[in-house]
């Protein structure tokens, strides 16, 4: 092998490493941004996003000569979309949608990149040592939420159906419930894998879990019908606390929302088949 092939080599696999670290990033982030869309309902929870720095560092090498090398780092931050609500979350739908559209771009970019570049293509392989678990990941974190606003849906239905039931097993007319949900660590739990978190000071992975379905509290609302069966000496009828209307705008929410987690599965899916034809 001549010097000149070996220079070319080693350049490309000076490109190929920083392209790697580069997919790697763009995997990453589009796994922050499922796991914000997974908490748009989680109280309290801050839209979180990456960043990805380059720093050039010169050191001393063996032959005495100065050399150059390029160090990269993944910084996790508070990314918030907007003033946070009155349950204190931060998470704009169409803000992480947007960022997960152009994250998306820049990844297939840069895969295209790998798969063309004819120095880069007899090490590309390794290029897919990072990010198919990350894409596994997001399908995780995607299925969390989406099953959380399938379960809101469900009780805003279930809401709508009974909004004049004027009985139940409890007594009284029914209450409206509510979804309460909250975030939750994604992936696997095992001492080995608890230990190099800890050690790389990586994040969890955090998805989201319906914590409990809570009966509302408020008083029924009293309707005057003297002639309803359950009318009191008054003539007025305890009817359910329930609104058509806000139930309504409910579940076109979480209906958004389930769209939205739909969105993140297929990104991840073409992520993947990207991923597959670098690896041919």
């Amino acid at each position: 092998m001549t010097r000149s092939t070996l220079a070319v080599d080693r350049t490309a696999l000076a490109g190929l490493d920083r392209l790697t670290r580069r997919l790697s990033f763009h995997s990453k982030r589009q796994q922050v941004l499922a796991s914000n869309i997974a908490n748009l309902d989680t109280p309290g929870y801050r839209a979180r996003d990456v960043a990805f720095q380059e720093t050039l560092t010169s050191s001393a090498g063996r032959s005495g000569r100065t050399e150059r090398m390029m160090s990269f780092e993944m910084d996790s931050a508070f990314a918030d979309d907007e003033a946070p609500d009155l349950d204190g979350n931060t998470v704009s739908l169409e803000g992480q949608v947007s960022k997960m559209t152009t994250n998306m771009v820049q990844y297939r970019s840069l895969a295209e990149l790998l798969y063309r570049h004819a120095p880069l293509r007899r090490h590309r392989r390794r290029a897919l040592k990072g990010p198919p678990m990350t894409i596994l990941k997001t399908l995780d974190i995607a299925a969390s939420g989406m099953s959380v606003q399938r379960t809101r849906m469900n009780v805003a239905a279930m809401n709508i159906a009974n909004q004049n039931t004027t009985r139940t097993e409890e007594g009284g007319p029914y209450r409206r419930r509510d979804v309460v949900v909250r975030a939750a660590e994604i992936g696997d739990d095992s001492f080995s894998s608890t230990l190099q978190r800890s050690i790389r000071g990586a994040e969890p992975s955090l998805g989201v879990e319906v914590e409990t379905i809570e009966v509302s509290g408020d008083d029924p609302v009293m309707v005057y019908d003297p002639g309803h069966p359950d009318a009191d000496a008054t003539g007025h009828v305890a009817t359910p606390n329930v609104s058509g209307i806000k139930e309504m705008v409910n579940m076109m929410g979480a209906a958004r929302a389930y769209e939205a987690g739909t969105t993140v599965v297929q990104t991840a899916k073409d992520m993947a088949d990207i991923a597959l034809r670098i690896g041919r």
